[in-house]
């Protein structure tokens, strides 16, 4: 309040700005304001911070905490890929386990937590995604690969054209399968009557209104499931939850109310639970891992009380989930039965607008939005499938010309790089927006021209560790000649690009002196030619090891003091 009376806005801001309001906090206190409005606006923050600290080689070695030094043949890569690795490592804080992975001993193993909940031992998370979950939980670092190959289920199935006779699965809605009439031409769809009548009764689902007594609920119908009535005696229940996390929530709030219960919630674990014949009583915990494919065996008395019943927690995310899941039940001829009892607040928000939500109405929208879901799948993910695809063939056929110049047996150096710059092109030339004829086009060059490079004994991406490894292979054979005239393109390189620990590090440069110096030694006395080896390395001549360590550390004299105090020179001499 002003002096005259009359109040002033608090935070007037000047005219043009923003006028979003900031939220303040009060901590301990004392106030605090949110530094930024959005999520957008922190990860650009976060990039100009990053964007700073970065350079890439040739460059003065910067010792600063900020500063990171990476090779200058990794500029186009990090240049198109930091965005979304600064987006991935905000998306790993948030990111749950028991839910999207699990720690197993070995590492992270990721769960296939939107379809199977099946763990993926044989599969990583792309884009870094990995590697910030794996520091998030302070566990060893994996390597980030790059993709190479590209082979979708939809593409190999195509390949076999008019050759596949029939498949069978659960189709779904007509939704789906207007999609798989879309993308497999020609296709024919039919139902196809079981053997035995389905004697599957679904009793009407029920949407509860906060997780207690969702909770409460799901014990309820359970232990009442599980114990004997006047018409009927025990009967086996399956539990399917949406996580990891949740499964075992429930089967701790079961406790001693449900004696024979057995969590199946891990594929690299004992799962007797599943393969072994279900008695009166028994109570399996589960996570979708039991929702497909899996046959429960149900003893005969179960089968007499009214076979196998089945709680799903959770509201599947389309009607072909939901008919697999309740398929556990009423298999092959047997009785069973089953039940939706869902928790309104974990019903995504895109599914309701009033507290008042119904099944039915709950399951009407749920099937629009799949509908949805698979037109822009359509229009954005296939074609993004059939460019990587197409790109592929034309690598593969360049792959074909390297094998064909070496008699179907090329160096594995050779095969290697090229699989690397054929990895990271893709990462960093191909985007939606480009034509598939141009990127064609580019690839067939690019290729063309790192094949070239390779003939020529030169790495394509200008990665020096392909030198140390193909001049350690070479020497391993014998080729000592051909493992100096690496060892000559590796020092070039080095005195156009190098920065000691910056591409390499210590170790690193260490193997090259090894590889590089023992070569020249070896050569030398196989030819007798004294101690000279002027032609090869003309500058530094007379102590061949030392010749390329003084080239290695020439530029940073607290490497070389380092490798003069280890004595890393003189051990190859």
């Amino acid at each position: 309040m002003n002096t005259d009376g009359s109040v002033e806005e608090l935070n007037r801001r000047p005219p043009g700005e923003s006028c979003q309001r900031k939220v303040s906090l009060l901590l301990s206190g004392g106030f605090c304001q949110y530094m930024y409005p959005d999520t957008n606006s922190v990860l650009r923050a976060a990039e100009g911070e990053i964007r700073r600290s970065l350079h890439f080689t040739p460059c003065e070695l910067n010792k600063t905490e900020s500063s990171c030094s990476i090779p200058g043949f990794l500029s186009d890569l990090v240049e198109s890929k930091l965005k979304v690795w600064i987006e991935n490592a905000f998306l790993a804080q948030t990111m749950k386990t028991d839910q999207e992975y699990v720690l197993e001993d070995h590492g992270i193993v990721l769960v296939d937590y939107s379809c199977t909940d099946v763990l993926e031992n044989c599969m990583k998370w792309c884009d870094g995604l990995q590697q910030f979950l794996e520091m998030k939980h302070q566990s060893k670092l994996s390597d980030m690969a790059v993709i190479t190959n590209y082979m979708s289920n939809i593409g190999l199935l195509q390949k076999y054209k008019c050759q596949i006779y029939g498949l069978s699965g659960t189709l779904g809605q007509e939704a789906e399968i207007k999609t798989l009439r879309r993308i497999y031409e020609g296709i024919k769809t039919c139902q196809i009557p079981s053997f035995k009548r389905r004697k599957l009764f679904e009793i009407q689902g029920v949407i509860m209104k906060d997780e207690k007594e969702w909770m409460r609920k799901i014990c309820h119908v359970v232990t009442e499931q599980t114990q004997a009535t006047v018409y009927r005696e025990q009967r086996a229940v399956l539990v399917i939850c949406e996580t990891i996390k949740r499964a075992k929530l429930i089967d701790r709030a079961f406790g001693r109310k449900v004696p024979n219960k057995k969590l199946y919630v891990n594929n690299n674990m004992d799962n007797t639970a599943i393969s072994e014949m279900l008695q009166a009583g028994d109570v399996i915990i589960a996570t979708n891992l039991a929702g497909r494919g899996t046959d429960l065996k149900i003893s005969n008395s179960v089968k007499a009380a009214g076979g196998l019943f089945v709680v799903k927690t959770l509201l599947p995310k389309n009607a072909r989930v939901e008919a697999q899941a309740f398929g556990r039940a009423g298999r092959q001829g047997s009785p069973g039965s089953g039940q939706l009892i869902v928790c309104f607040s974990q019903i995504p928000l895109n599914l309701f607008e009033k507290c008042n939500l119904d099944m039915m109405t709950a399951k009407k929208i749920r099937d629009d939005l799949a509908a949805k879901e698979l037109r822009a799948y359509m229009d954005l993910h296939i074609p993004k499938i059939k460019k990587e695809e197409e790109l592929f063939s034309v690598y593969l056929e360049k792959l074909k010309l390297l094998y064909k110049s070496a008699n179907n047996n090329p160096a594995a150096t050779d095969v290697s790089a090229l699989n690397e710059f054929w990895g990271i092109w893709l990462l960093t030339k191909v985007s939606e927006r480009d034509c598939i004829v141009t990127l064609t086009k580019l690839l067939k060059a690019d290729l063309g021209k790192a094949l070239e490079k390779l003939r020529k004994r030169q790495t394509p991406l200008s990665n020096l560790h392909h030198y140390t490894v193909h001049g350690r292979d070479l020497q391993k054979l014998g080729k000592l000649s051909e493992t100096l005239f690496i060892s000559c393109s590796y020092i070039q390189m080095m005195r156009r690009s190098f920065i000691c620990g910056a591409v390499l590090g210590q170790q690193g440069g260490a193997q090259f002196v090894a590889v590089a110096g023992r070569s020249m030694l070896l050569l030398a006395r196989r030819h007798n030619a004294g101690g000279s080896l002027a032609p090869l390395v003309p500058d530094r001549a007379e102590k061949p090891a030392t010749a390329v360590a003084t080239v290695f550390v020439e530029t940073n004299a607290d490497y070389r003091q380092r490798w003069e105090i280890n004595g890393t020179i003189c051990m190859y001499e």
